[in-house]
């Protein structure tokens, strides 16, 4: 669809439209020719595999349409006795997913085959019901529902379950010998994003009643979030997670990144969709795509996100646009001393040339560079003849963020692309009252329990589940946040838990923590990383903080922070803006 003359936001669905930038076609195509070509040996699971946002239920979407026969190009095409479901396993979350996704796959099968195994074990109950099996007027989800019915009410006819559906594939193929045999693929999205019970629940529904030939399981979701996810209800030990979706899954695809050219493509596409070609031109969405990391559902919020700015601040540069939004999400503690128009005495509008100042002054310094940081210092009027008192003082006048911004290479990357009137612009627009910024103050917590602060720029709700009932967990998605909010709080945290690998390469976090601790938090620190260096390992110990590298690790340092005193009123999550 294209954009209207104010433009178009960009919903986050799949995309099947003919246009295929990110070339995934190709691989349902692939996937689609290895399930028809290992049909005689199912019953087995494909895994689709990729982090947030990176288009597995696009691929999963083409491949169900392509067994379908439904795709472009598979015009004339039949698979014959493929038949598909969809369960979107987040949308059952809290229900009785075992009974559902049970149901969604029985209902494929032939009714007729249904009523006459029913009747034959005894699988329901009562004269009415079975003169309508007979009949055969009961339809085919009122019969699934009753056989449902019968087998939860008595455990014999539950382990019976299983040899009923096997009986029932058989049965069916018997009865249509014009292909092959019946295959059922039952597609289980965002799975990832569901409870260790709903996991469990639907692995159970593969493995225990629905193991049977003729079904294909095909489950889109992030391997790390559901083995982290489910630890606690496979015995707390993260390798008997590992084995346990592995004898889950036979086939797992990594869904890789798109090169460089297909998300170029991708991005020029959003753009048209959105109608904004006119807008942002080949640079403008270079820079959109080195900003989002080249995935594909942050681009298009990108896109979204600066389509509102448009509109609320009318005609503006697009450059300056896109880096105002990047300074907006990624660097808070930056955008917010913009916003507040305060800074230094000889250019109190421009909080970017301070900053860059100060950079150069600080570089000076830890080089060692003795006489530029003293013309440094001569320039902003400060004693020189203890060129480190003089730094001492210079750093105390400014803004205390500002330390740990320095050592920001992708603030400092991408402050290096605007020039003088581009800086200016920005701090204009920053102070703009069109500019909705976030509140200063730090966010409501509870009176009672725990309080954590988890700084990590992809959290998984999984980990979160180590945490005691009553915690308050406020999640920081940026260095700046956390600091942010240690420097507005009025309670601290009684435990800080961080990511040693973001943002800006394997150490990032370990500076966040040291600007945290700058701050004057005193309280006790956990890595949680799984790639530890030694360099790593002897700094987070001059920070007196643990490192941890497995849930099972995670869950036994939370233990030693915060004991546990029994159920609590629930564990309660405030996302810091």
């Amino acid at each position: 669809m294209e954009g209207g003359a104010g433009g178009s936001i960009l919903a986050d669905v799949p995309h099947l439209e003919a246009s295929d930038p990110l070339n995934v076609e190709a691989t349902a195509r692939d996937l689609e020719q290895l399930i028809l070509g290992s049909r005689s040996s199912a019953p087995f699971t494909v895994s689709i595999e990729g982090g947030w946002g990176t288009g597995k239920s696009t691929l999963m979407r083409r491949l169900r349409r392509r067994l379908e026969a439904q795709a472009p190009g598979q015009e004339g095409q039949t698979n014959a006795g493929v038949h598909t479901v969809w369960f979107n396993a987040w949308s059952a979350d809290g229900t009785d997913v075992l009974n559902a996704l049970i149901r969604s796959a029985l209902e494929q099968i032939d009714p007729s085959v249904l009523r006459k195994l029913a009747r034959k074990r005894h699988l329901v109950r009562g004269l009415g019901l079975v003169a309508a099996i007979v009949m055969g007027v009961l339809r085919i989800g009122n019969l699934v529902d009753r056989i449902w019915q019968s087998v939860e009410s008595d455990p014999r006819l539950r382990n019976e379950l299983n040899d009923f559906v096997r009986e029932s594939m058989e049965l069916w193929a018997q009865r249509d010998r014009r292909h092959d045999g019946h295959l059922i693929v039952v597609f289980v999205d965002d799975l990832d994003r569901c409870s260790s019970t709903t996991i469990i629940q639907v692995f159970e529904a593969m493995k225990v009643y629905l193991d049977a030939p003729g079904f294909v399981f095909v489950l889109g979701w992030d391997t790390e979030r559901v083995t982290s996810t489910i630890v606690p209800a496979v015995g707390g030990d993260d390798l008997t997670a590992d084995q346990y979706v592995e004898k889950i899954v036979q086939i797992g695809f990594r869904i890789p990144r798109p090169s460089d050219v297909e998300i170029e493509a991708l991005t020029e596409e959003c753009c048209r969709i959105a109608g904004l070609e006119a807008d942002l031109g080949p640079e403008h969405r270079t820079l959109l795509v080195e900003t989002t990391g080249g995935n594909p559902r942050q681009i298009k919020r990108f896109i979204n996100r600066y389509l509102l700015l448009r509109q609320r601040i009318g005609e503006a540069d697009a450059k300056t646009l896109i880096l105002l939004l990047v300074l907006q999400s990624s660097h808070d503690a930056l955008y917010r001393l913009m916003t507040s128009g305060r800074g230094a005495a000889d250019d109190d509008s421009d909080v970017l040339a301070e900053f860059a100042r100060y950079v150069e002054v600080r570089r000076a310094h830890d080089r060692g560079d003795d006489d530029v940081l003293r013309e440094l210092l001569v320039e902003e009027k400060l004693s020189t003849n203890d060129v480190e008192a003089g730094f001492a003082a210079y750093e105390r006048l400014r803004p205390r963020s500002f330390p740990q911004l320095a050592f920001d290479d992708r603030l400092l990357a991408l402050l290096a692309l605007i020039d003088e009137e581009t800086r200016r612009s920005l701090c204009s627009l920053a102070r703009s009252e069109s500019i909705e910024t976030a509140p200063s103050s730090a966010p409501e917590t509870a009176d009672a329990g725990p309080l954590v602060l988890w700084i990590d720029d992809d959290p998984k709700a999984g980990d979160h589940a180590l945490l005691p009932d009553d915690v308050t967990l406020l999640v920081a998605t940026s260095n700046d946040q956390a600091l942010v909010y240690v420097h507005d709080v009025t309670r601290r945290p009684d435990l800080v838990i961080s990511s040693m690998e973001w943002p800006v390469g394997p150490e990032g976090g370990l500076a966040g923590i040291e600007a945290v601790r700058a701050a004057g938090y005193t309280g006790p620190v956990v890595y949680y990383a799984s790639r530890v260096s030694r360099v790593g390992l002897d700094r987070a110990a001059r920070q007196d903080a643990k490192v941890v590298s497995r849930p099972v690790e995670l869950a036994a340092a939370i233990d030693l922070y915060l004991p546990r005193s029994g159920p609590g009123p629930g564990r309660k999550r405030v996302d810091l803006a």
